[in-house]
This record gives C-alpha cells, structure tokens and sequence, in this order.
C-alpha cells in the first residue's frame, strides 16, 4: 500500500502504464484510487477522474510501492486521449433482435471469429428495447426521455433536450454519412425521409427484405465512400423473432444468415484498411415475451458489441458498455469533438496506444 502523503513520479510510458506522483489518500487497496488527469497531460483533484484498470505494482527507493494504472475509459463530460490517427471511415451494421447468447447457442462462425480477434463487449440497450428508439439514439447519443422515440411507430418525435444529431455533427467536420436501411411500407417512407434529413443523413435508402440484399445494394457506398460514416440495419433475427420465436429454428437460420452477410461486409471493407466496423444488436428478445422483446428482462435488454479494425485490441473491454457510448465512439474514431449533449463515453479502450495521443510526462 502507498503510504499517505507519498508522491510517486508522473511518466506515461509507451505502454499505457502510468507512474503517478499525486499525493494519495489512503485506500483499502490500490485498485480503489481514482486518479485526475485529463487528456492533456495535467493532472488535478478538481475534475471527474479517469477510471483506470490492469492494477500492477514494483517496489523501487527504500520500498516505496508504485501503482501502475492502464487507461481505460473516462466518465462521461471527461477528457479521453485523442487519436493519433483517426480512422477514416466507420462502418455500423446494426443486427437487428441478435441476443448476446445466439452466438454461442449456434455458433455463428463470424461473430466468433470478432470476439477472437476484435474488441467485445455485452452491452446494455436503452429503454424501451425497442428498434426506432435504439437507431434514434445511436443517430444523436441521448436516451428516448431526451430524443422522445418511445415506440416504434414511425413519426417525427418532439425532443424533451438538446439534440445534436451524429451526422450533422460529423457534416460540419465536412464527413458524410450513408445510411442503408432494411425496405419500410411507402406509406412511411416520407416520414422516415424527412427523419433522415432532420438527423443530417445525406445519403439514405429503404431497400432490401434481409442482410443479403441490403449488403448488396450497399456495395456501391461501401466500396466508394471512404471517409464518415456508413450504416447499415439488417433485420433478420429480428423478424424471424417476431414471427417464429427468439432462439427458434427459424430465428436460429436468420442469426446465420446475418453472420454470413457480416462475414461478406468484412471482406469488402478490407480491401479499406483504415475503417473501424462496428457491430451490435438493437436489442435482444424473448426475455418475457418468447415472440418480443420490450422488457427488462436481460434477454430483451443486453446486446452483444464488437470492434474491428486497425490498431484494435483483441479481447473484452473491460467496462460496462451501453449502446449510447457507441455514437460517442463514433465521432472520437473519426477525430470528431463529442458534442457536450452526448450522454455516452467512447470506449477508448478499443484502440492500442499506436493510434492514441498519449503525453510522455504530467506536470504537477
């Protein structure tokens, strides 16, 4: 245990460790301490603290104990290390009703594969666990009591807060974004429009009954837009869901059609090296209902999340995800400033230290 009072030296080291030199109070053991320091490279008592994990310790000058610390996330309103090296270009597919425990229970081979070699997590959804509450959220990076998509009707909501919508804010950085979207009924697809340009989507289309053909008729932005933004919904699991059951047989089939279709869009965007693909479930489904999923049961409410990309870090990250830190992350992949509106942190945990800034010393 570090004495009260002791002062350690601050250096960041190439390796995300940090030695640090603020006064300590007393703590029943180190992982307890909260350190402050913002992403400048100046640390103080004064702000909300970056949490830090991976708590080792060496002994050096008479015994003193040092407590090294890797950086993972922040609180939201904090400071995060920025990139050295934006990514380009960041690709969502959102796998429409996918539950976190279908890809074990059938063993899709591509979402396997990511939670091998990609960054992972199981997230929580936002409430109600319902689709166009979901996409409205992750399109402005507030919670349905702000944003006021509540079901999934299709409508232009009365927003209860500040709205700084994900695509305009990445237009004023002049990035664009291309949504491919599952086919609507004509009756709603002028609402659904007038969403879209409301939202600052630049490019957007209703077509497809399933991933396969949506994948397809979005080859031509996938293959020539190469910087901002590019999503993409498939529908699937969730229909099959609707119709059959969750973890049915026929839900069952459309979970591996989805991950067909993600082993497809891989393939694609790897011929761009510098894309971060981001997938994840809307919600999941068959917690109470075995034919629904608006409830909190964590069927209904967890979502499985994946990261894949240059400079990724394969493993689970290690915090409590939730879909609104996926927008957040969104626009600090691309270099983007969070508006302060954004209720979510970017998980900056996901990117190995060659692509993020990372001060050589802290002055105290």
């Amino acid at each position: 245990m570090i004495a009260t009072g002791s002062e350690i030296s601050v250096v960041f080291h190439a390796a995300d460790c940090v030695e640090f030199r603020p006064t300590f109070s007393q703590y029943s053991r180190p992982a307890d301490a909260d350190v402050f320091v913002t992403a400048r490279g100046h640390w103080t008592n004064a702000l909300t603290p970056i949490r830090y994990v991976s708590v080792t310790q060496t002994t050096f000058n008479g015994g003193l104990r040092v407590v090294l610390w890797t950086p993972e996330w922040s609180h939201p309103g904090e400071d995060v290390m920025d990139l050295i090296e934006p990514f380009q270009r960041v690709v969502v597919v959102v796998l429409d009703g996918l539950r976190v425990d279908a890809i074990d229970a059938f063993a899709l081979p591509t979402l396997m594969g990511l939670r091998r070699n990609g960054a992972y997590a199981t997230a929580i959804t936002v409430e109600p666990s319902v689709t166009w509450t979901a996409m409205t959220s992750l399109m402005t990076g507030v919670p349905a009591a702000v944003h006021g998509v509540v079901s999934d009707s299709i409508h232009l909501p009365r927003p209860c807060g500040v709205i700084d919508p994900l695509a305009a804010t990445l237009a004023e950085r002049g990035l664009p974004t291309s949504a491919v979207l599952a086919r609507i009924p004509v009756i709603f697809r002028g609402v659904a429009s007038a969403i879209g340009r409301k939202l600052g989507v630049g490019h957007l289309r209703f077509v497809g009954e399933g991933a396969a053909d949506i994948l397809e008729s979005a080859h031509d932005r996938l293959t020539t837009q190469n910087r901002g933004l590019i999503l993409l919904h498939w529908p699937d699991a969730d229909r099959a869901g609707h119709e059959h059951g969750w973890m049915s047989p026929a839900y069952a089939e459309a979970s591996m059609a989805l991950d067909r279709a993600l082993a497809k869009l891989l393939d694609i965007v790897d011929a761009h090296p510098d894309t971060l693909v981001i997938a994840l479930a809307d919600h999941g489904g068959g917690g109470v209902n075995p034919k629904d999923h608006e409830s909190d049961h964590p069927h209904d409410r967890l979502i499985p999340l994946v990261f894949v990309g240059a400079g990724v870090i394969p493993g689970e990250i290690g915090v409590h995800a939730s879909l609104l830190d996926v927008p957040a992350t969104i626009l600090w992949a691309l270099g983007v400033e969070r508006p302060s509106s954004y209720q979510g942190t970017p998980l900056t945990g996901i990117v190995s230290s060659s692509r993020r800034w990372v001060p050589t010393t802290i002055v105290a």
